[in-house]
């Protein structure tokens, strides 16, 4: 029977049409064994380590009591609060931890501080589908989670009462004034029945959303008490209470769409522990088994499978088990024959994340696209003057069904057109997302500054947003390319060549401009006036689609290589190998310090930027670069450099550990690094590619020669073609740079036609 569940569960967490993965061995059927959810958990990493199914709606794990616990988990904290659902991974504000519950023996206490715990990280443990801690009040917690469940299993000492406390008005946001008391919000919770209750949880602000849950316990409990959080008297909270001790599992569904969704929700999967743990662990391995790989060493698999676990657990679903989702018009809908998405981190995820899930999983990726579509239709005014006076957006960063919009730019071209340039559109949505998408770039401009003058004159200075706005409109031409539609991407091209005028050509740097077009004075390009998180140093190399017309810019005031060798450090790193890495991660505060000359490996804004050797005439410098990076991500609770940003440094790690990186944002395309492994098979449809790195080691980063599918490779970078059934790219290693190897460079706009860059159709 319980065989059967797992099977049963496992058609509900694995998505339909799912890619084919490559063949298990006896050694890689169980890739989640790899997996570390601690790693990141200290420092600025601001993982989760809660259970969770892949892309799952239910995020269940602990809250710790520290200020920097931003979205829920600090491993220096010493306290945990509660055992909350509701998670995002790795954001630099405070945000989730919606419906935390909480064990506790004696009488109730209603104050967080009061009922918190201490725990002691060695009776902790934590694996895909499992977390597990035995807290100091006695309590022994244990959770698993589903897609949309997640079950609690409580085993209370037996000499006094047990009570679970769902503070239903709290999260991770703290109150005003008490950095460590969370603040308490708008809340329900009513008892229906001796063993079940429920409610929902309302957050304010940028964000605003609503999540409604059910909770079901073992057994009947003996009374349940109710408070105000905080005095507000839109605000309840409630505890159970046993008599007794003993086990007790509580078993919850959420919803965004209303109480009635939570119940069926709880309903329509497994809920008995053991079986649920089993199956979302297997859910893992599959979802991990997308890319094997064989050699390297036990910490270098425990890094790349759980950087593949990080980077799988956003966007995920939002829609109830019967398709019902809640639009971002807030209004109820019903998907039929697909699955909504949330939380689209896309300043950050466009960079890499986004194009690792369109590689490894594709039918997940037409349903994000689906959403995103989706989000631009449901906030477009029915009225047509009005959608003509104040027309909807694409979401730059949506949280739920909400539009923060945190940071700049038009990151979603980029998302869309990877879905566009490997045929992850589909045909009833197909003309009307490149409407939207036309309109977006060409008619209703965010910043008419960029599309008039050439470059952007609001947010931060203009320089940053000049240079993103670039990078979305050269996205919008591929896809205008691949459609045939002539004028509209010549007009995109016009506005993608728009980067040059964010680079001072009298000193080869990023700089901001003025209002009248004149470049702000007292600039220096080692600080951050006129830049988004970043300097002048680390955004002039943000024109991935001309990075030959960029160097020809720098090459007129200075050597490039010269440039790129101050920025990276280069000869310190030859030198010591992870030196340079970790002098820079300190020097930038793990990506918080915005100032300097230097690469920042914990932000998101220069990701790219140790690819750009692969256009010089040095492509051995970015291999010698990449495997220093590397060293970052280790198998340790700082394991991770900086914040993940719902999977992106977890992204650049797993593109890098395989010797690629997407480094053309919305090309089809693959610059070549330094691969980890000697061997990594990647699913795609229809079966697998190999990339084969005999030789490679922590000493062997070069490339010595290269094959693909047999043929002499001389190429720094391959298109996503290649990625084909049954091709195999052989990247021989050595301990010594092979200073003739890659003639080939990636396609730059200014050096070539769009064709170069892969998004033709087939």
């Amino acid at each position: 029977m319980r065989r059967a569940s797992v099977l049963l569960l496992l058609a509900v967490l694995l998505p339909a049409g799912a890619v084919a993965r490559p063949a298990a061995s006896a050694t890689d059927s169980d890739p989640a064994r790899y997996v570390d959810p601690f790693i990141g958990t200290l420092g600025s990493g601001f993982v989760f380590p809660g259970p969770a199914a892949p892309f799952g709606m239910v995020q269940l794990s602990p809250d710790t009591e520290g200020y920097f616990a931003y979205t829920g988990y600090l491993y220096s904290d010493r306290f945990i609060r509660g055992f909350s659902h509701v998670h995002i991974q790795s954001m630099g504000v405070h945000m989730g931890g919606n419906l935390p519950f909480m064990p506790t023996v004696g009488a109730v206490q209603e104050d967080p501080l009061q009922y918190m715990s201490p725990f002691d990280h060695s009776a902790e443990e934590a694996s895909p589908g499992y977390y597990g801690v035995r807290l100091g009040n006695g309590v022994h917690a244990e959770l698993t989670a589903g897609l949309r469940v997640g079950v609690h299993r409580y085993t209370f000492p037996s000499a006094l009462p047990a009570n679970v406390i769902m503070d239903v008005g709290r999260s991770v946001p703290r109150e005003s004034g008490v950095p460590l008391r969370p603040a308490a919000h708008a809340s329900t919770i009513e008892q229906l029945d001796g063993r079940t209750v429920s409610g929902s949880a309302t957050m304010s602000g940028r964000a605003p959303y609503t999540v409604y849950f059910a909770a079901r316990y073992s057994r009947p409990f003996d009374s349940i008490r109710y408070w105000n959080p905080g005095g507000r008297p839109d605000s309840r909270s409630a505890a159970v209470t046993f008599a007794g001790g003993g086990e007790v599992t509580v078993e919850v569904g959420i919803s965004y769409v209303d109480e009635a969704g939570a119940l069926r929700n709880l309903d329509s999967e497994e809920t008995d522990f053991d079986s649920l743990r089993a199956a979302t662990r297997e859910a893992w391995n599959d979802a991990l088994g997308a890319i094997r790989v064989t050699g390297g060493t036990d910490a270098d698999r425990t890094s790349f499978y759980t950087a593949l676990y990080h980077a799988q657990h956003h966007p995920n679903v939002f829609s109830d088990a019967d398709g019902r989702w809640r639009g971002y018009d807030g209004q109820v809908h019903t998907a039929d024959g697909w699955t909504p998405y949330a939380n689209f981190s896309m300043w950050d995820t466009y960079r890499g994340q986004m194009p690792l899930l369109s590689v490894i999983q594709p039918d997940r990726y037409r349903d994000m696209t689906r959403t995103l579509l989706e989000a631009k239709r449901q906030r477009t005014p029915s009225d047509p003057e009005e959608a003509q006076r104040n027309p909807a957006r694409f979401p730059k960063w949506a949280l739920n069904n909400t539009y923060p919009d945190y940071m700049v730019g038009e990151p979603v071209m980029p998302v869309l057109a990877e879905a566009w340039c490997r045929d992850l559109v589909d045909v009833d949505i197909a003309s009307d997302l490149y409407t939207h998408m036309r309109e977006q770039v060409l008619t209703h401009h965010r910043e008419p500054s960029f599309v008039e003058h050439g470059f952007a004159r609001r947010g931060y200075g203009g320089a940053s947003e000049t240079l993103e706005y670039a990078i979305a409109a050269f996205s919008f031409a591929l896809v205008a390319d691949r459609l045939g539609h002539q004028a509209d991407r010549d007009a995109a091209l016009a506005l993608a060549r728009n980067w040059a005028s964010a680079i001072d050509p009298e000193i080869g740097f990023a700089r901001p401009r003025q209002a009248d077009g004149s470049y702000r004075a007292g600039y220096d390009p080692m600080m951050p006036d006129g830049f988004v998180e970043g300097t002048g140093w680390q955004y002039t190399w943000l024109v991935p689609h001309d990075v030959a017309g960029l160097f020809d810019v720098i090459g007129r005031v200075d050597p490039v290589s010269d440039r790129l060798d101050t920025f990276f450090s280069t000869w310190l790193a030859a030198a010591t190998p992870t030196g340079a890495a970790e002098a820079q991660k300190h020097i930038t505060a793990f990506g918080i310090a915005y100032y300097g000359n230097q690469y920042a490996p914990s932000n998101e804004h220069d990701l790219q930027a140790p690819y750009m050797y692969d256009w010089t005439d040095e492509p051995w410098k970015t291999q010698a670069v990449v495997r220093g990076l590397q060293s970052l991500y280790r198998p340790l609770p700082d394991g991770l450099p900086g914040n993940d940003d719902l999977g992106t440094l977890s992204s650049w790690y797993v593109w890098s550990a395989l010797g690629l990186y997407p480094t053309v944002s919305g090309a089809p395309l693959y610059t070549v690094g330094s691969p980890v492994f000697e061997r990594a098979e990647i699913a795609v449809p229809g079966g697998t590619f190999t990339v084969r790195s005999p030789g490679a080691s922590p000493a062997a980063k070069y490339v010595k020669a290269a094959t693909l599918d047999g043929q002499t490779f001389d190429a720094t970078w391959l298109p996503d073609s290649a990625l084909r059934p049954g091709g195999e790219l052989v990247l021989e290693m050595d301990v010594l740079p092979n200073r003739e190897w890659g003639a080939s460079k990636p396609p730059s706009l200014s050096a070539g036609d769009l064709s170069a860059f892969g998004c033709r159709a087939g």
